[in-house]
Formats: structure tokens, sequence, C-alpha cells
């Protein structure tokens, strides 16, 4: 159980570290600060880390007795990202009729950022 929380407090220190990373360089690359807000810039971060750390913690619990299907988990964690992003920011986004590569973006980097990690430590987790 205490390898399981630090396991946790490990995992979310880095991917807060990494993903503020990423924020403060996207923020910097951003072309118009006040598109940020348009865009739902901070959601979509705020709602990838959480994310992330809500599937690496059934992960974690998943890992002692079930670990045959750790690889489901993940993708059904993947699977629960897209249906976030199609159900609460592509409204959003098409509500103008169109999906700007901007607005694609403002989602799609702390995706990635977050899988990439996510991915990292599920192979971590099935190599041990």
């Amino acid at each position: 159980m205490r390898n399981n929380f630090l396991a946790i407090i490990k995992f979310t220190g880095i991917l807060l570290v990494i993903l503020s990373g990423v924020f403060f360089l996207h923020t910097f690359l951003y072309e118009h600060i006040e598109a940020m807000y348009k865009n739902q810039f901070f959601s979509a971060y705020a709602v990838n880390f959480f994310l992330a750390i809500t599937i690496f913690l059934v992960l974690i619990l998943l890992k002692k007795k079930h670990t045959h299907l750790l690889g489901f988990a993940y993708l059904g964690g993947s699977l629960l990202k897209f249906l976030i992003f199609f159900i609460f920011f592509y409204p959003y986004y098409k509500a103008d009729g169109t999906l700007d590569r901007m607005e694609g973006l403002t989602f799609l980097i702390p995706y990635f950022t977050c899988l990439v990690y996510e991915t990292y430590y599920v192979v971590k987790m099935l190599n041990k």
C-alpha cells in the first residue's frame, strides 16, 4: 500500500512538472493571449491532468490482482479522454461552424503529453 502511495505521488509530481513545462511553452508560443481563454486553454490542461491521474489510480489498483487487464484499462482511459473531448470540448470549438488548428491543438497538446507519460508508466508496470 505504501509503495502504491509513493508511486501515485511520484507519478503526479512528475506529470505536474512535465505538463507545467509544456503549458508554459505552449503559452509562450500561443499567438493571441485572449484566444487562450476563448479556446478553453486552461480547462484542456486541467482536464487532461486529472484524467491522467485518475487513469493511473485505476492502473495502480488493477496492478496487484488483475495485471492482465492493465492494457485494456489503459485503452479504456484513452477512450474516456476522447469521450470527454467530444462531449465537452468539441461542441464548444465547433460552435462557430469550424474547428481551427489552434482549437484542436489546445486540447491535443496536453492530451498527447499525458498520453506519452502514461504510456511510459504502463510499459514500466507491465515489465515488472
